[in-house]
């Protein structure tokens, strides 16, 4: 279990990993549904997914 400093969690809205290219964000979140994690086997879209937070990435299964 990870704990999150509440400080850096704020409002957002929703992007797609196409939608996110080329944008950087100071701390990105990653939501996979264990069932439908398999788009993420192309690796560049794990390199998108990787590489948009400036500070830290967050790769969350559930």
């Amino acid at each position: 279990m990870v704990t999150l400093d509440p400080t850096i969690v704020e409002l957002a809205y929703c992007l797609t990993i196409y939608r996110a290219q080329g944008s950087r964000y100071d701390y990105v979140f990653v939501v996979m549904p264990t069932g439908r994690a398999g788009f993420l086997q192309d690796p560049r879209l794990q390199e998108v997914a990787r590489t948009r937070g400036r500070e830290q990435t967050y790769m969350l299964v559930c």
